[in-house]
């Protein structure tokens, strides 16, 4: 966990958000600076560039909660802290508001 990071803060649950998945690459969380019904996608490990497996894995995963219809806004890293991390937009709404 890089200090002072929010997105390894997230990861790590020391923010309390709505959590939709997690397992040991990825967390998908609802986004505090949004609003609800705006989900995040993070990678646990800090980092500004995730490998092929990674990247298919959180896609896959992002749809399988939300759906195929999702977009993807994708951050290769915040320039404030360099963490990757993508915004989903759309998808299954049902989910969003459990």
């Amino acid at each position: 966990m890089e200090k002072g990071c929010p997105l390894c803060k997230l990861a790590a649950g020391k923010i309390k958000t709505k959590l939709y998945y997690q397992d040991k690459l990825i967390i998908i969380v609802d986004c505090l600076t949004c609003g609800a019904g705006h989900p995040l996608v993070v990678l646990k490990e800090h980092k500004m560039k995730a490998n092929n497996f990674e990247l298919g894995h959180m896609e896959m995963v992002a749809k399988e909660v939300f759906g195929d219809n999702i977009k993807f806004r994708k951050k290769q890293g915040h320039p404030a802290y360099n963490h990757l991390h993508w915004h989903i937009l759309g998808g299954n709404q049902s989910c969003l508001n459990q």
